[in-house]
């Protein structure tokens, strides 16, 4: 899969403040928890993350939580519950990857890799090593991310473009009403 899992382990001190991480479902992004001190943290040892790694919750995995640790949540913690990989550079671009965690084949590989009882379900580490990902050789996944972010910033002028139209008609329609004086 171009991916090794990667442990590093905090022992939790009572006297210091950690910077706590979480990922979003529906492949939301890898967001910022909070902030706590050591004493308020229930667990002894948590897991340290770093920038550029995959973070997925074995929990919500099947549901589109997994993504890049971003720049400000470098050096933050999580639980268990969640695993972190590098990506093997030689193989695979980490952006193209990220963009293939948000498909609907990648959630679903993750539905099938899960079990449990209702409540319960989690992913299990041999099914998710096995999912097979087809990967282009890096010139084309690199072409493939650059084409994405070209087409999501035309995407996103887009929506601005709708937001501004629908204010400046609601203005008109307010003022040819004679809401506005």
């Amino acid at each position: 899969m171009s991916l090794e899992e990667v442990q590093d382990p905090v022992e939790i001190r009572p006297d210091e403040t950690y910077k706590q991480v979480t990922v979003r479902l529906f492949h939301n992004g890898v967001i910022p928890r909070g902030e706590q001190p050591g004493a308020a943290i229930r667990t002894t040892r948590q897991w340290r993350v770093k920038e550029g790694q995959v973070l997925l919750s074995r929990i919500d995995a099947r549901n589109g939580a997994i993504g890049l640790v971003p720049p400000q949540l470098d050096g933050g913690i999580v639980t268990n519950d969640f695993w972190a990989f590098e990506v093997h550079l030689a193989e695979a671009d980490p952006r193209f990857l990220d963009f293939y965690f948000g498909t609907r084949e990648f959630v679903e590989a993750c539905q099938r890799a899960s079990e449990g009882t209702t409540n319960r379900v989690r992913l299990q580490p041999d099914r998710f090593l096995r999912i097979e990902i087809s990967l282009p050789p890096l010139p084309e996944q690199r072409r493939i991310v650059t084409r994405i972010e070209e087409l999501s910033a035309k995407i996103e002028e887009a929506r601005e473009l709708r937001e501004r139209a629908i204010e400046e008609a609601t203005t008109s329609l307010m003022s040819e009403a004679g809401v506005f004086h």
